[in-house]
């Protein structure tokens, strides 16, 4: 409470801070132009020296104030940096040069800032224009397909729900694979709170050179996130954006079963092992004209909202950017919704010449409603059961054969709940010493609290005798809180100089120290009086349980980075960390983790032609050690006591035991990484690309130790041991051209290939074989059955004869026989003609072959057009079942809808030409087998955005002290062409340990009007 009173301290200055943003100086106005003629609006305008700037408006217009012999630095990405000293003048009119080699881009790297032409890691730089324009909750999901090397795939369509995120492939067998986040100095794990509208830039840590500032735990890459900033104009801007949508199912659809169908699918799985069905015509009869869609029961139009207003502005001295922000959205299934709240308050204050402080704040609240278990419940659902009854009432069970008892979807949407509302605030506040000249020093301290209350509450199901619904009458409510606190204090010394002009130095000396607090609170109970009492004091106390933890860790850091280069052509990073972690025993708590990076600008040697087809070239280099120290939980090596009572004397006493076994020894994983690349620029600056290669081994990864029961430990201890291996190209190639005054384009490809394979398990290869980990291969690949179409002749039976699979028939799945056991029950790789377990293999890859993405923009005046199109090729998804609430069951088990396709199962009368194996209500014919059957090739190609914008201009405009409006439109997830035929191929769902890949919520599409004004 003590940190979060400070910052509320530090929030009360700043407003009180910026109310004296103005003083008496001399006005300066003008125009910016490229080579073209063309008005060039956003470029940024600075007052040398100070954080004194503006930027042009949509005409290309300034109007700054400023001392009279001051120096302004004219910055535009694309064109060359400027200074022009204003020299007494009260109108400057600048005309900016392309830079053909686009080089004096700034970019965010960790603990600083860098020249994009100065860099020798592998960082990619994702352009955050037109974000605001999209519609969209998380920052995550507009990022997907605009980098290399980044893999961003959706957890659900649920809303609000998250992103799986990979740089460069999964280093991790069992640990975390997932990067880190950096906002403004803040480590994070998510960026779920931002509002994408706030951001500035984003950059994207690959290699060891770029990543190892921060040690131990930049193993999987790291994503840097710098928040927009005020710019002292003298003037205030304010700036207003919203836009509304409706969300739709998208082109990707699941089809299931309609009501005639099902009953003749149904039928045949009882025919088909010569069961007989135990139903009758009559009771069909009650069915008649009955042929319930749940789907579509479920399914509604979205409605998605957003609203953010923001202020910014300052004077030489002083500078502040306020920005509210408000989501909502109503989710494509009915009662699932989302909502958030944003307020961000950054500041930054010049005291004097040798002082500066700033700030940087982010409040927030989001709250999730709903999930997808009713949903997921309707797609099983028989379609002989009916929505509603003629009088209005819930639909009754009539015939539990052929409509099973599940509950009503509909009814349990709208009796269950499961709502989770997070409120955090993210904050920051620094101070920096100019000591001498080139020497800076900086104290910067951050917190990042969260606390998140969640409520789940199931109602008892009404009337059994009526309704017939499976479940407890009684209803249950379930509380559960948790609350997280990380604070971050950092000491940083710069050090920035330049020798005879051709010799520069940047030097950087830093201290971190991070402290997390982590604590949960859980409680149930069941039997409120009725549903509206959701409030655990109200229910029967026999039936309370609850738990609560605490964890905490704590992280010290010092690390240091030094960066040189000759002439602007031969550079040189090193870069090295030492971290230390509470999660370790003394012995193995800290490690060092160095890194460095050569470069070679090769336009700049006296022999190359810039006239040439290569206007730019450069060569980069980069090698180190990075470290996973996330992959380890809070307290591994500590060994922890449970409670245990034992009966004395007759009575029950309490009492703890030790239950885990421990291995101080352990370490973190670690991830040894080269990366070599070129940069180039082509053909007059209008053709630009990079290319990366590398290789990744992270080694010491963690297993646990299986140890027999009698030692008298419930857990294993874990071991380091094995190593994976990524290897991979990356290639960004665009061509642009802003020459024209009324036309400009800029296209923009990015490829990336990442092969990953376990090189390494410690000799343990035959035990992890079954969980898809294989030398050679992907990480946990799908283990299981080849299969070769269907059996079709009594030929083919003799295999399954004294094998596993007796019950083999024709119309079953065809297993192929490609070994026998040796004399050590252990499979040879030879065909025995039995097939049995031997038989099992790796069989298909979670990950894909390649992924890649395109960014299209197009201006002709006043009219702006993006395409945003994104692509994966060669993963493998798992369609096939695994357990009794998934779709694809074959209708097994009892009476359930299925995905339409198993209307194409083999019959010999019904279906003789059939290409799926045939119905057998006992699972008879082991066709639910994890085998090749089921795994579908998930490549696709999805229309990701296309926004349509239009910037009016004019003289009404100039009226209403308007400096820009602009229209948009907007289309999200418009088309995906790819041959899977599930409901979502952009999924985590269908992995190798994952949830069914059919019967969750997909993704919609978003068609959103916007408007933007800025005064």
């Amino acid at each position: 409470m003590k940190i979060i009173k400070n910052n509320i301290i530090t929030l009360i200055v700043f407003v009180f801070s910026t109310l004296n943003l103005f003083s008496q100086q001399n006005k300066i106005t003008g125009k910016v132009s490229g080579q073209s003629g063309s008005e060039l609006p956003g470029v940024s305008i600075l007052v040398k020296g100070t954080i004194n700037g503006t930027s042009t408006d949509f005409d290309g217009n300034y109007t700054i104030n400023t001392d009279s012999n001051a120096l302004l630095i004219i910055s535009y990405i694309g064109f060359v940096t400027q200074e022009v000293s204003v020299t007494g003048r009260s109108v400057i009119n600048i005309t900016l040069k392309d830079d053909l080699e686009n080089l004096d881009e700034v970019v965010i790297v960790g603990y600083g800032t860098a020249r994009k032409g100065d860099l020798t890691g592998s960082i990619s730089t994702v352009s955050t224009k037109n974000f605001d324009k999209i519609a969209s909750s998380s920052p995550l999901q507009i990022l997907q397909g605009r980098a290399t090397g980044l893999s961003i795939t959706s957890s659900s369509g649920v809303p609000g729900s998250g992103s799986n995120v990979l740089i460069r492939g999964v280093g991790s067998i069992n640990g975390s694979s997932s990067p880190i986040y950096v906002v403004d100095g803040v480590i994070k794990t998510n960026i779920n709170n931002l509002n994408p509208n706030t951001i500035e830039s984003i950059s994207v840590l690959k290699d060891a050179s770029a990543a190892a500032i921060y040690g131990a735990r930049a193993a999987n890459g790291v994503i840097l996130v710098s928040l927009k900033r005020g710019k002292g104009s003298g003037a205030s801007q304010i700036t207003f954006n919203t836009y509304v949508g409706i969300q739709t199912e998208s082109n990707l659809k699941l089809d299931l079963l309609n009501a005639d169908q099902f009953v003749e699918l149904w039928t045949e799985s009882h025919e088909n092992i010569g069961l007989e069905s135990n139903w009758t015509q009559a009771d069909l009869d009650q069915y008649s004209g009955v042929d319930t869609d749940w789907k579509d029961a479920m399914l509604q139009t979205g409605i998605i909202q957003n609203y953010d207003l923001s202020v910014s502005g300052g004077n030489e001295d002083s500078n502040y950017f306020v920005s509210g922000n408000y989501f909502t959205q109503e989710g494509m299934v009915i009662k699932t919704a989302y909502e958030k709240f944003n307020l961000t308050l950054n500041s930054d204050h010049k005291i004097n010449d040798w002082l500066k402080w700033g700030n940087s704040i982010l409040l927030y609240s989001s709250k999730t409603e709903g999930d997808g278990t009713s949903y997921n419940l309707a797609m099983r659902k028989s379609p002989l059961t009916r929505v509603y009854e003629e009088d209005g009432s819930w639909g009754i069970i009539r015939n539990q054969a052929l409509e099973h008892i599940h509950k009503n979807p509909v009814w349990q949407s709208e009796n269950y709940q499961n709502d989770n509302l997070i409120k955090g605030l993210q904050g920051s506040l620094y101070v920096t010493l100019n000591l001498l000249e080139g020497l800076e020093f900086t104290a910067r301290g951050s917190i990042d609290y969260v606390n998140s209350y969640s409520t789940l509450f199931n109602s008892g199901v009404p009337d059994p005798a009526r309704y017939s619904w499976e479940g407890s009458t009684i209803n249950l409510v379930q509380k559960q809180n948790i609350q997280s606190t990380h604070g971050i204090v950092d000491f940083l010394l710069n050090y920035k100089t330049s020798i005879n002009e051709d010799h520069n130095i940047t030097v950087l000396l830093g201290y971190s120290r991070e402290e997390n607090e982590r604590e949960l609170l859980y409680a149930s109970i069941q039997g409120t009086p009725n549903d509206d009492i959701r409030y655990l004091d109200a229910g029967d106390p026999e039936t309370m349980q609850n738990s609560n933890n605490f964890r905490d860790w704590s992280f010290a850091s010092i690390f240091s980075r030094a960066t040189y280069n000759y002439k602007n052509k031969y550079y040189f990073n090193a870069t090295i960390r030492r971290d230390g972690t509470s999660r370790l025993t003394e012995e193995n708590r800290y490690g060092v983790f160095p890194s460095g990076s050569i470069g070679w600008k090769i336009s700049e040697e006296d022999f190359f032609n810039k006239e040439g087809f290569f206007n730019n070239l450069k060569l980069r280099a980069s090698m180190g050690i990075l470290g996973n120290v996330l992959s380890l939980s809070e307290y591994a090596t500590i060994s922890s006591l449970s409670f245990q009572g034992r009966v004395l004397n007759d009575v029950v006493t309490p009492g703890y035991t030790q239950t885990s076994a421990v291995n101080t020894d352990i370490t973190w994983e670690t991830s040894q990484k080269c990366n070599f690349g070129f940069d180039a620029t082509m053909v007059n600056g209008k053709i630009y690309t990079s290319v990366d290669y590398f290789i990744e081994s992270t080694s010491d990864q963690l297993f646990t130790q299986p140890i027999p029961l009698s030692n008298g430990y419930f857990s294993s201890p874990i071991i380091n041991a094995g190593e994976v291996r990524n290897t991979g190209i990356e290639l960004q190639l665009g061509i642009r051209n802003n020459h024209s005054k009324d036309w400009s384009y800029d296209v923009n490809f990015n490829f990336s290939s990442v092969k990953n394979e376990v090189t390494d398990l410690g000799g343990r290869d035959e035990e992890f074989l079954s969980s898809g980990l294989k030398v050679g291969e992907p990480v946990n690949s799908f283990f299981g059955y080849k299969t070769n179409g269907l059996i079709t002749d009594e030929s083919q039976l003799a295999k399954y004869q004294g094998g596993s699979f007796g019950s083999k028939a024709i119309g079953d799945i065809n297993i192929v026989d490609i070994s026998g056991f040796d004399d050590d029950g252990k499979p040879n790789g030879i065909p025995d003609g039995i097939i049995n377990a031997a038989d099992r293999t790796i069989i298909g890859s979670r990950f894909p072959k390649f992924i890649y993405g395109m960014t299209g923009t197009l201006n002709y005046k006043n009219w702006g057009l993006q395409v945003q199109l994104q692509g994966v090729q060669g993963r493998d998804i798992y369609i096939g079942s695994r357990n009794s609430n998934d779709l694809m069951v074959l209708m097994s088990s009892w009476a359930r809808n299925e995905d339409a396709r198993i209307y194409r199962r083999y019959h010999p009368i019904n279906n003789p030409n059939g290409t799926w194996p045939r119905l057998t209500k006992d699972g008879s014919g082991a066709n639910l087998e994890v085998s090749d059957f089921w795994l579908e090739d998930a490549s696709y190609l999805r229309i990701n955005n296309i926004n349509l914008s239009y910037n009016v201009s004019g003289s009404l405009l100039n009226r209403f002290d308007i400096s820009n409006l602009s229209l948009y439109s907007s289309v999200n997830n418009l088309y995906t062409f790819t041959k899977y035929g599930g409901p979502e191929v952009d999924t985590t769902a269908g992995g190798p340990n994952s949830v069914n890949a059919l019967s969750g919520i997909p993704s919609p599409t978003t068609f959103n009007l916007g408007l933007k004004v800025s005064l």
